[in-house]
């Protein structure tokens, strides 16, 4: 039950990087103004969501060797239809096909969270509560939780 709990929460993780993207705000070709570290305003779009996603604690708290990749989708047409592909690694992130890579952990997230990205964490806990939220594991899960075990301070984040 616990290790259950455990897969969940860095699951829920890897699944928050990846609303972090902005949730598709290059499917819909919206832009979200953002304040970086460095108290700088970005704008975030489908060609920005990488340097935004490299300001963030999460990204930069990766494994050395963790590999996600996080993509939008969009329900229009009556099944998910991937929009764009971003490969996550510690401190890096980049619009990339990430499927020849091997990822970890695939994470998915609805477009219709891009005009919340401003509360990252919200964003992710109503992605979740509204099943708008999906994680492909690739490797085991007791791999998953050695390997990021570094990443449990940000459940909180997550709703957990």
């Amino acid at each position: 039950m616990k290790r259950k709990k455990l897969i969940i929460i860095l699951s829920s993780i890897i699944l928050l990087i990846l609303i972090i993207s902005i949730v598709n705000s290059q499917i819909t070709g919206n832009s979200v103004n953002s304040n970086n570290p460095q108290g700088e305003q970005i704008t975030v779009t489908r060609d920005t969501l990488p340097l935004y996603l490299k300001t963030l604690e999460i990204v930069k708290d990766l494994p050395k060797k963790g590999v996600i990749g996080f993509s939008f989708y969009d329900y229009s047409t009556g099944e998910r239809v991937i929009t764009h592909k971003y490969l996550l690694t510690k401190g890096e992130a980049e619009l990339k096909d990430y499927t020849n890579e091997n990822p970890d952990i695939i994470v998915s997230v609805h477009t219709r969270y891009f005009s919340q990205l401003g509360d990252f964490c919200g964003a992710v806990k109503a992605a979740k509560s509204n099943d708008d939220l999906a994680i492909d594991l690739k490797i085991s899960t007791s791999t998953l939780l050695w390997k990021y075990k570094g990443m449990m301070k940000y459940k909180d984040c997550l709703g957990y």
